[in-house]
Formats: C-alpha cells, structure tokens, sequence
C-alpha cells in the first residue's frame, strides 16, 4: 500500500492499494487515544483521489467513508473483527465499477440509469422527510447520485483527453502528407507557374499603363499651363497600339485624358491671361500710386520747407525785436540812472541845506537862549553889585529852581 502524508487535526497519512481498492487510514494520538491504522474495502481509485485533493481531508473522510460501512466495510488493523455482510450490488456501486468504453457506449447506460432512478426513488420514499436526520439522508442519498455523475465526468475527460492526443496525431500526419504532396505538385507545377506570373506581371505593367494613362487627365490644382503642356507632350508620346489586349481601352483612356489635359490647358491659359491683365492693372494702379505720393512728398516738402523758412523769419523778427528790447530797455535803465544820480544829488543838497538850515537855526536859538541867560544873569549881577560872590551864586541858583530863569532848569 502506498501512503500519503496529509494536513489533518486527525489523520496522518493517507494510503490505498489499487488492486484490492482498499484504502488505508493512519489516525494521530489523541489524549487517552493511541494511534490506529483503519483499512476500508470497496473505495475506488476516484473517490481516494478526491480524498486527497480535498479543502478538508478529515471532513471528507468523515462524511464520505466513515459513515457508509454499507459501501465500505473496515477492520482496524492488529485485532479481528466479525466479517460484515456484504453489500447489495446496486446500481450506483456498479457504475463505479465501469470503464470508460462500457459507460460511454451508445445506450449502454441506458438501463443502469432506470435502474439508479428506481433505487434511490426507492430509498428517498423509505426516509422520514419530517425530521432533521431524514432530510440529511435526503442529502446523502443525493450525493451518492452526484459521486457517481462526477466518476463518469472523470472517465469521460480521460477518454476524450486520449480521443484528442489521437486525433491530434492524426491531423499532424495528415498535414505532413499534404505537405509532401503540395511540394510534388509544385515541382510539377513549376513551368506552368512561372508562365502564369510572367503574364501576370505583364498585365500587371500594362495595368498600370492603363492608370497611368488614367491619372495624366487628374489635373493639380496648382499646375501652371507649361507644366499641363509637358504632360499633353508625354501623353501624346505613349504608343498605345503596343499595349496588347487593353491596346482600345488604352487608347480611350488616352482620348478622355487629352481631352481633359486640353480642357485645363484652355482654363488655365485664361486664368493665366485674367492674372495678367490684374498684374498689369496692379502694376498702373502702383504706378499712380507711387507718383501721387512723390507729389505728396514735394508738395509735403515745400510746405514743410515754406514753414520753416517762415519760422526762421519770425525767429529772426523775434531775435530783432529781443535786440530792441533789451537796448531799449538798456536806455531806460541808463536814464533812470541818470534821473535817479540826479535826484540822489538833489537830495544830498536839499538834505545839506535842511542841515545847514537847521544847524542856523539851532544856533540862533542856542543864541536866544544863551542871550536870555546871559540878559538875566547880568540883571541879577546888577542887583546884586555889592553882594559878595557867594550870595551872587544863591541868588542865581535860587532864580534857576524857581524857574524864573528861562530855558534853564536844576535836577536834583
């Protein structure tokens, strides 16, 4: 038996021996628990396969092995078990039993898929559906159905993957014979091909011609009527007779061209003497233009030159006029210079003899008084002829500060 170690909480290998269909179970110790080795009869290839592949290996081993020991009887290894009684051959165990040759012969199905419809409509009419535990049975019954759907899926992948290598093979032959063959009849082939593209290639130049013939008639927009004439000379120069079979289709292209070479060479000689006839008219209108401004510019030029003459006149006239001015000017400041050395030497005069008048006059009033003084003094020195000199000076004093001496006066 081959063993397969596996990822489980509860179990730790996996083993199947293909022979006998019988799989191996190695259980962990767990607890009060040792390790056990349990071997289950009647498990087909698939269903171990599957076991393996599983998301959960103890949860498939639980609901798909475990509890069917109907389907697969079981012995725990190192002690003997009573035999169990065999199972009833059904319909389901008999598909699980089939190649793929037999299930996927036309009909051959037919009677064991009665028979499976018979046995499980049975079996789900026997299971109380008002519980819990019979609609579970529901559900394993149902499975059984889907283990089975899924063993002939398996078997018819595995015949179709064959059936395709083999068909595969064949097509791959076939290809390599339709080669070989294709290569033979080339080889034979091989004048007549080289013929058929040599006239292929003539008809392809004289086609060519034929467009070529075709597109001298598509005039450019912008072609000048020398360049309409050099495509006319190239056209006429084409010998359509030496164009085989398309010689009358060559020539009717030719025709239709010319004409509409000769057409635009008409247009275009027109447009070419209208864009004279504007040139030359553009050329006069430019012409008077350039006159009309030269007399412009002179007359500008005269005016410009008789106003500056005139400025320079007035300039002139003004630089006079500045001239008179300032030397008028010049002759009043001179005169007003003479008026006012005049009137300053008037003033020095008048000044000098207000001054002299005035010294006269104090002088004659100093004399007045001095003469009043002196009259009193020589009154009161006759008055007093015999008095002494002392009492002379305190009659004179005495007459001062009584005041009746004139313009003289004591302050104490």
């Amino acid at each position: 038996m081959n063993w397969t170690q596996v990822e489980s909480s509860q179990i730790a290998e996996v083993g199947y021996e293909q022979p006998t269909r019988t799989l191996g179970i190695r259980f962990k110790a767990k607890g009060k628990w040792p390790a056990s080795e349990y071997h289950y009869s009647n498990v087909p290839a698939p269903i171990h396969r599957a076991m393996l592949g599983a998301e959960s290996v103890g949860h498939f081993f639980e609901s798909e092995i475990k509890l069917r020991p109907d389907l697969y009887p079981y012995q725990k290894q190192g002690e003997m078990l009573p035999p169990k009684p065999e199972p009833v051959d059904s319909a389901l165990m008999k598909v699980d039993r089939m190649t793929a040759a037999e299930i996927f012969i036309p009909g051959n199905m037919d009677p064991i898929l009665v028979a499976i419809r018979e046995e499980v409509t049975r079996q789900a009419a026997e299971i109380d559906k008002t519980t819990t535990a019979g609609l579970k049975q529901l559900g394993s019954l149902a499975y059984k159905v889907t283990k089975s759907k899924t063993f002939i899926e398996s078997q018819r992948k595995s015949l179709v993957a064959a059936e395709k290598k083999r068909l595969q093979a064949i097509d791959t032959e076939g290809r390599r014979i339709w080669d070989i063959l294709e290569g033979i009849a080339d080889e034979v082939r091989k004048p007549l091909t080289d013929w058929e593209q040599i006239d292929k290639d003539r008809k392809a130049r004289l086609e060519t011609t034929l467009l070529e013939l075709l597109d001298y008639g598509k005039v450019h927009y912008a072609a000048t009527a020398e360049q309409i004439k050099e495509a006319i000379d190239r056209l006429n120069a084409i010998d359509t007779s030496a164009m085989e079979e398309y010689s009358g289709l060559a020539a009717s292209h030719k025709s239709n061209s010319l004409k509409e070479l000769n057409a635009a060479l008409t247009a275009q000689l027109e447009i070419d003497k209208a864009k004279a006839e504007n040139e030359r008219l553009k050329a006069e209108a430019q012409e008077r233009e350039t006159q009309e401004r030269a007399i412009s510019a002179a007359r500008f030029a005269r005016e410009a030159a008789e106003k500056e003459a005139e400025a320079e006149r007035q300039r002139l006239l003004a630089e006079k006029q500045e001239a008179e001015d300032r030397a008028a000017a010049a002759e009043r400041r001179a005169m007003q210079a003479v008026e006012e050395e005049r009137a300053r030497t008037a003033e020095a005069k008048a000044k000098e003899a207000a001054e002299t008048e005035k010294r006269e006059r104090n002088k004659k009033h100093r004399n007045a008084i001095n003469g009043g003084i002196e009259v009193f003094l020589i009154s009161i020195m006759e008055e007093c002829e015999s008095t002494a000199p002392a009492d002379f000076a305190k009659a004179i004093i005495a007459a001062v500060s009584s005041g009746n001496v004139p313009n003289l006066s004591i302050q104490y």
